[in-house]
């Protein structure tokens, strides 16, 4: 039987057993890490909506007043939400995922100052359907961070990461 292996992640923990990863928040095995509520991913989401309106209008201000610099400027900036309520539209927030419906795992370097590293878990949920699964890192590869290096080495042994 296969051994738990586990390593830190920017929330908690995530735990590789061989059936199964597991994220916790106080490295319990026994006490998965809750998925938030619906309404609050959905406020997130008309958050970003809410930004978009908000920037678009303002280039369309700056564009009627003949700013076109800044009309520019500021619809670059909105489109930045487009592409954050594109993202999260197949994002999962499930504590458990089998590994059978893992299908794939990448993993994205951080850029320093701006992003954490992270792996990107690409499993089929119960409906046949392709989620997408975050698991944001603490450190950055860039800082020569050993427990970023230790998750990529614990999921590539596992044939996880290729």
């Amino acid at each position: 039987m296969h051994q738990e292996k586990r390593f830190k992640t920017k929330n908690g923990f995530c735990h590789i057993l061989y059936d199964k990863l597991v994220l916790t928040q106080q490295g319990d095995i026994s006490n998965p890490t809750p998925e938030p509520p619906r309404h609050k991913i959905i406020l997130l989401i008309a958050v970003y909506f809410a930004g978009l309106l908000g920037f678009y209008y303002y280039a369309y201000d700056a564009y009627s007043q003949g700013k076109i610099f800044w009309a520019v400027i500021t619809a670059l900036v909105g489109s930045s939400f487009i592409w954050g309520i594109v993202n999260m539209r197949n994002v999962s927030y499930l504590s458990e995922i089998k590994r059978r419906t893992i299908k794939k795992v990448v993993f994205k370097k951080g850029i320093k100052g701006f992003s954490e590293a992270r792996f990107d878990i690409f499993f089929e949920d119960q409906n046949g359907k392709i989620k997408k699964r975050w698991i944001l890192l603490n450190g950055n590869p860039k800082d020569d961070s050993a427990e970023v290096e230790q998750a990529v080495k614990i999921l590539k042994e596992e044939g996880l990461l290729r």
